[in-house]
């Protein structure tokens, strides 16, 4: 986890790079877009990776539960937040940016599980 992790962060500072050359008034946008893909998942994945092992089995299969649906309430706070509280000039860019994290997200872990199985 802690792989598909650094993936979304890195790839949210290189596009972070990217716009800031490229098109400086998307900058916020696509920040916060990234950050709102990214808040959420690490809170999941700190409340659910914390226990491992069989004995914290129906710990971590609790926490799985309460996390994703704190992530999925996180999210729509987040998104909220987002178009009330910041210059956000550019909304496509940020919904552009989410999905785009969301899309590098599923291709790290499907990486990720994929060498594991062989």
């Amino acid at each position: 986890m802690h792989r598909i992790v650094a993936v979304d962060t890195l790839v949210c500072m290189l596009l972070g790079l990217a716009i800031s050359q490229l098109y400086p008034a998307g900058l916020t946008s696509l920040l916060a877009g990234c950050a709102i893909f990214l808040v959420p998942n690490l809170f999941f994945a700190w409340c659910v990776f914390r226990y491992r092992g069989a004995r914290q089995a129906k710990q971590m299969a609790q926490w799985f539960h309460i996390a994703e649906t704190v992530k999925f309430i996180l999210t729509v706070l987040l998104f909220a937040w987002s178009f009330v509280m910041l210059p956000i000039h550019e909304p496509l860019l940020l919904f552009v940016a989410y999905a785009l994290m969301w899309l590098v997200h599923q291709l790290a872990a499907w990486q990720v599980v994929g060498r594991h199985r062989i």
